[in-house]
């Protein structure tokens, strides 16, 4: 034993004695006792860096660094504190030479950096105060200013490289002069480097190599494992901060100059969380892990969010990289299950849920990042965090409700079938439902888009699809909750935000599919929910349009079989094709291919469905479709085959024969023009009027196909054709067909002349109307087999047959119109004129008095004077004459059809009637004014008729029709297609409209055009009976401008009107209705600018722009309003009051809405009249008593009638909260105070201190709901009486007679929850 020890002694002795006598060559007497004292002090030694160790021997700090790394394994380490000491080593003057060589930033500070970690990590340094705070920080600057070296380097060189590939790329292609000034900011900006650069310290830690840094990081963590930071958190919180620091690349550290600097970076990040990992790991006693966690999540939380270094939109790839490790660190933590961590890992996805930066990209990334972090947390900890995000959702700030919408939508996409019910789905569904009525556009967007992103994701996930069905009310819910979420969806699609009607279409597209599919309830796909993708056919947005076809085509693949579906896509799609931009078109074009051509060559029953259900007005777009179509050359063969097998089969035979007349013009070839013609002989005998429309497909088809038809087959058929047309007892359609199948069909054939057939039946037409017009003719004769003259009575008994001689005549005179007898023409003029009848016989003037005849009598001249343009001037003038005169809708409709179609061919000759045909917009027939108005929109929008004198004006007057039809469709012409030409329309005729509805001709510019006093009848809107009219009109204006088109007509009001008014230029008298008209504009919400009543929070460039450019026009605005129009409208109120004018009371509620959109600012203008501000508050004052009196008195006749209901006599909603600035409100006295028990004789409809008072008819019932009369009334001393009025909460409330007194308010609830959502600090 003895021996033992003494050995032990030997070795003990030999390690000190080694390590005493290298510390012995670093001559620490050399230091200045003044550098010692103060370091050791903790004061400022900035003046002793100039000091310098001197030069060491080679190898000496290695050799230390492994005696020491020797000595700590030994177990009497500890004692080499007392050994030095024995031997008269300062430990301060250690300390301070180890502070001399870090400040050095040299290679050998990293060899004594690592000499100072290994002193440290022998046993009793503490009680030697070996630890030096502010060594230890020098210790810690070292490695991070080595690591900001090397990044600086790193980016010189990139930075030059660019420069080269710079200089290569302009020496090709930029000029010399150029050249010339780019390279001189070249130069700078690299002298600016090399100066920035400069110094020594920087250059020196520059060359270090990695692996030196390495080692000193290895020797941290050895350090971090037995030291504690109790006593020195700042020390602990600034070795956390340098190694986050070393977490973190930057671009281009890891493809630097050296191989080994690319391999070991990743070593020099996992070293780094290695040492916080050893931080959070300590068995020291003392160590706490919670406040170590919470430093470190802090620090690490702009690695996570990626918000450092980062100026652009998109997110750095470096910066992935970095957010990867730092992410995978945090799960590392969470894996490990320990209770104490569970609040910094809380606050740390508080602090990513409202510390993330505003730009999608870096959104998502922060919700990615919350959700792997959620993920990992046991099931316990979820309803925590849920509650959290529920808070989110509704925070102030628009930015942190829309990063809970997208995260609510990634947590429940990922949601586990295990989760409890408090962190289930119905709390993200009840996030995103309520967000979806927010107050920002865009967060209402995001929210629906959200909902349809996990409708989508549930279509093909069955395990989120069960627990979303039994959450958002798809199934095993009322119909109660299914309306409540459908009228959701019906509300946002009426929303003034683009972003969000798309998406709350896309929701209701995929509810549909959902709760259809599940069968819980007949709701879903219903005609009324179908309408609203049919509405959004025609929104004015392009993407809302292709949105609701994409929709209708993604439900016609769930739910092709649908009746009721096939109805509304076929009348919501097929007018696409007339839509003014091309892609819609084309989209509509696609899906007619894919749903109905496509599939009917495939015999599917869906297709065949959709044709059952094609309406007659849907005929002319299919028509155009098919021909776009057809020029594509996008008929395939097996569709022309599947079509011919089923034109017999009774049960798809209208449809088939609907599109074989459209597809016959381009795929003549591939048809059987033999099974066509054995149809046709088939049918055409048939006199049922359903055969009537296939008949007429039938001989459309036969046209298409005449030039493939055999010569003898088109003999036969002829023929035939001739002899229906010769006993003319075929309907006008059918007779339309019969004539052009009989053209073409004569023209393919070589041997035929021309116009024989044509000739012949011209002549029947002619001996027939001139037998019926000329007197000279009394009887002829005209056999229905034969074709020749019949006795005139049986004509006349028959005036269907004259329709149909004048239809046939018409139709054959567009065909062949050289073949028209003079007389002929002669005998339909005469038709038309009302004084030929008398006369003629009796039996003639039945037969030309009927309407049907004579109407038919202008379509057949009309017809004739297509092709003549002598005549048409002729007869032009009798149309316009007619028009005026015939008390006849039908004779009017079928001149406006006419006169319109002459206006095409013959501009310049009807321009001077147009104004006449204006006159049928306000015709006492609705089919006239909706004819009149369809064809005069089409002659607009080809530019054959000119906004000329007030046809406009015209126009205008039909927006507030008596048929909602004719108004809607004028409404749509209005804003979809004339608007598209002119888009300054509404704002240019708006004065001018205001000026002529009210028939106000005293200006000196508007209204001054010239119109007869029948026309000025017709289309007067002016007088008070109107005015719901007028304003109707000024809304659709004032809807469909722009803010800056709002500011210009506002200031246009106040100058022409108001301002001609107050300056004299426009007399009072006659005015009334024009100037109440000008306050109802100006004080309606239309012309209000959106960006004073909504927030923006928007995220592109574009949206930016338009804010900061609605921001700037909100402030010219106000200052346009505190400047002209506030000094406009004093003026303005003295002189109506001045005159006694009604019209005070319109100022009056304008003056009052002013007031509170700019009550602040009128109030600073008011300051320097003071009299004018008393004046102006007391009218204000007195005008809000008027109006309670007003509103009062109703309720007191309904407390007098008792059949009078408290409903009834109620205010209207809009005046009763109504508010005016600085009056005062209170209570009126109540009478009878010391009968407290008899209520019913306290005043219905009062409120104190916001209770409201019951109103009952009869006594007994009638109650007071919070307040009790207290005491009798007392007569104050200026003679008023006042009441006291005591509260059930033992609060008091006296009142006089008049004035009333200002009610305190309510003081708010402690109970009320906050919208801020506090989050949890990180220390």
């Amino acid at each position: 034993g003895a021996l033992a020890g003494r050995h032990y002694l030997t070795m003990r002795d030999k390690s000190f004695q080694t390590i005493h006598s290298l510390l012995f060559e670093f001559n620490l007497d050399q230091l200045p006792s003044q550098y010692v004292d103060a370091l050791w002090r903790g004061e400022d030694v900035s003046a002793f860096q100039d000091l310098a160790l001197g030069d060491l021997r080679h190898g000496l700090l290695q050799e230390l660094i492994q005696s020491f790394g020797s000595l700590i394994e030994e177990e009497n380490a500890g004692n080499f504190w007392t050994y030095i000491t024995e031997r008269q080593i300062s430990l301060k003057q250690l300390i301070s030479w180890i502070h001399q060589g870090l400040i050095e930033k040299s290679v050998r500070s990293f060899q004594i950096s690592q000499l100072y970690l290994l002193m440290l990590q022998l046993p009793g340094h503490s009680t030697q105060q070996a630890f030096h705070p502010f060594v230890f920080r020098v210790l810690l600057n070292l490695i991070k200013n080595w690591k900001t070296a090397q990044v600086a380097e790193t980016e010189k060189e990139m930075s030059m490289a660019k420069q080269n590939k710079r200089k290569k790329s302009s020496k090709k292609g930029v000029p010399a002069k150029k050249l010339k000034g780019s390279n001189k900011n070249q130069t700078e900006e690299s002298e600016d480097e090399t100066e920035e650069s400069d110094g020594p310290s920087e250059d020196g830690l520059c060359e270090i190599p990695v692996e030196v840094a390495l080692n000193v990081m290895k020797r941290l963590q050895d350090f971090l494992k037995v030291f504690s930071f109790e006593k020195h958190p700042d020390s602990r919180n600034h070795l956390i901060e340098v190694l986050v620091n070393l977490t973190r690349f930057h671009e281009g550290t890891e493809s630097s100059r050296k191989k080994k600097s690319e391999e070991n970076a990743p070593k020099l990040t996992k070293l780094a969380f290695d040492n916080l990992t050893t931080i959070l790991s300590s068995k020291a006693e003392d160590a706490d892990s919670v406040s170590n966690l919470s430093s470190i999540l802090k620090h690490l939380l702009p690695s996570i969010l990626m918000s450092e270094g980062t100026s652009g939109a998109t997110v750095p790839k470096h910066l992935l990289l970095v957010r990867q490790y730092a992410l995978h660190f945090v799960k590392t933590l969470v894996a490990q299950e320990d209770q104490s961590f569970w609040d910094p890992i809380h606050a740390f996805l508080q602090h990513i849920c409202t510390d993330v930066p505003e730009k999608a990209e870096f959104r998502t990334y922060g919700c990615r990042a919350v959700e792997e972090v959620y993920n990992c947390l046991p099931s316990s900890e979820h309803p925590r965090f849920v509650k959290f995000l529920e808070r989110s959702s509704r925070n102030a700030k628009s930015a942190i409700r829309l990063f809970s919408i997208e995260l609510s939508c990634l947590l429940l996409c990922s949601m586990e079938e295990s989760q409890s019910v408090e962190a289930g789905p119905k709390p993200f569904m009840h996030i995103l439902v309520c967000r979806a009525s927010d107050k920002v556009a865009t967060v209402r967007a995001k929210a629906l888009a959200s909902i349809a992103v996990i409708f989508q994701e549930a279509l093909n996930n069955a395990p989120l699809a069960q627990r979303i069905k039994s959450t958002f009310t798809m199934q095993g819910a009322s119909d109660k909750d299914k309306t409540d979420i459908l009228s959701l969806l019906r509300r946002r699609m009426t929303d003034d935000k683009c972003n969000v009607r798309r998406s709350a279409l896309q929701v209701l597209e995929i509810v549909e599919i959902i709760g259809h599919e599940a069968k819980s309830s007949t709701m879903f796909l219903s005609k009324k929910d179908l309408s609203i993708f049919k509405e959004a056919c025609y929104d004015s947005a392009v993407s809302i349009r292709k949105q609701a076809i994409a929709s209708l085509m993604e439900l016609m693949n769930h739910f092709s079989s649908s009746s009721v579906l096939c109805a509304v896509f076929l009348d919501a799609l097929l007018p696409m094709i007339m839509d003014v931009e091309s892609s819609v078109q084309d989209k509509c074009v696609d899906a007619i291919q894919e749903f109905l051509l496509n599939r009917i060559a495939k015999n599917e029953d869906s297709a065949w469905l959709l044709l059952q259900n094609l309406d007659s007005n849907n005929l002319l777009y299919l028509q155009k479709i098919c021909a776009l179509l057809g020029k594509q050359k996008r008929f395939s063969k097996g569709l022309v085959h599947s079509l011919q097998n089923e034109m017999e089969s009774p049960k798809h035979q209208y449809g088939c024969w609907l599109l074989l007349a459209e597809v016959a013009s381009f795929s003549a070839s591939a048809m059987d023009h033999k099974a066509v013609l054995k149809f046709w002989n088939s049918i055409k005998d048939s006199s049922a009027d359903s055969m009537s429309v296939i008949q007429q497909k039938v001989l459309k088809v036969l046209e298409c196909l005449a030039p493939r038809v055999s010569s003898s087959a088109a003999e036969r058929l002829a023929q035939d054709l001739l002899n229906r047309l010769k006993t003319f007892k075929a309907p006008p359609a059918l007779v339309q067909s019969f004539v052009q199948t009989l053209a073409q069909l004569e023209k393919c054939q070589e041997s035929s002349e021309v116009g024989s057939w044509s000739a012949e039946l011209l002549s029947l037409c002619d001996e027939a109307l001139a037998a019926i017009v000329l007197p000279m003719a009394s009887t002829v004769d005209l056999d229905a087999t034969t074709g020749r003259p019949m006795d005139m009575d049986a004509i006349a008994a028959d005036p269907d047959r004259i329709i149909r001689y004048l239809f046939t005549m018409g139709e054959i005179s567009q065909t062949c119109p050289k073949s028209v007898p003079k007389r002929l023409v002669t005998v339909v003029q005469a038709l038309i004129s009302p004084v030929l009848s008398q006369d003629l016989k009796s039996a003639q003037q039945s037969v030309i008095g009927m309407p049907g005849v004579r109407a038919h009598a202008f379509l057949a001249l009309g017809k004739l004077c297509l092709e003549d343009e002598p005549l048409a001037k002729k007869c032009i003038p009798a149309f316009a004459r007619e028009l005026e005169t015939s008390d006849y809708p039908v004779v009017r409709n079928n001149i406006i059809i006419v006169m319109c179609d002459l206006c095409i061919k013959y501009t310049g000759v009807v321009d001077k009637y147009l104004p006449t045909l204006a006159v049928c917009l306000r015709d006492s027939n609705d089919v006239v004014r909706r004819q009149t108005l369809i064809l005069l929109s089409r002659l607009l929008q080809e530019s054959f008729v000119k906004w000329k004198g007030t046809m406009f004006y015209r126009f205008v007057v039909a927006l507030v029709d008596p048929c909602k039809e004719i108004r809607e469709f004028c409404k749509y012409c209005f804003t979809h297609l004339l608007a598209t030409k002119n888009p300054l329309m509404f704002y240019t005729y708006f004065m001018e409209t205001v000026f002529h509805l009210n028939d106000y001709k005293q200006h000196s510019v508007y209204n001054q055009f010239p119109q007869t006093e029948k026309d000025r009848s017709t289309f007067y809107l002016g007088g008070a009976n109107n005015r719901d009219h007028r304003m109707s009109i000024y809304r659709i204006f004032l809807t469909n401008m722009t803010e800056e088109q709002k500011f210009q007509t506002t200031a246009k009001i106040c100058q022409e009107v108001l301002g001609g008014i107050v300056d004299g230029h426009l007399p009072l008298s006659g005015i009334n209705e024009l100037l109440h008209d000008c306050f109802q504009i100006l004080q309606s919400k239309e012309i209000k600018l959106k960006s004073s009543k909504k927030a923006v929070d928007d995220e592109d460039e574009e949206a930016a722009v338009a804010a900061a450019k609605e921001k700037i026009l909100t402030k010219i605005v106000k200052k346009n309003v505190l400047e002209n129009i506030v000094p406009i409208i004093i003026e303005m109120k003295h002189l109506l009051e001045k005159n006694h004018s009604p019209l005070i009371k319109d100022l009056m509620e304008y003056l009052i809405d002013m007031m509170k959109d700019y009550k602040d600012e009128i109030e600073d203008i008011l300051v320097a009249d003071k009299q004018l501000a008393t004046e102006l508050q007391y009218d204000l004052k007195q005008w809000a008593l008027k109006k309670k009196q007003q509103l009062m008195s109703p309720m007191k006749n309904a407390k007098r009638n008792p059949l009078l209901s408290p409903v009834s006599a109620s205010p209207r909603p809009e005046i009763a909260n109504f508010s005016v600035p600085k009056i005062r409100t209170g209570l009126t006295p109540l009478p009878n105070p010391d009968n407290r028990r008899n209520s019913n004789l306290l005043s219905p409809f009062r409120q104190v201190n916001g209770s409201r008072l019951s109103l009952s008819t009869s006594p007994k019932s009638a109650q007071l709901d919070h307040v009790v009369v207290a005491s009798p009334a007392t007569l104050t001393p200026n003679g008023r009486r006042q009441w006291r009025v005591e509260l059930q909460d033992s609060k008091a409330l006296s009142f006089d007679d008049d004035p009333p007194v200002k009610e305190k308010p309510a003081k708010k609830s402690r109970t009320t929850k906050s919208k801020k959502v506090s989050v949890a600090k990180l220390r």
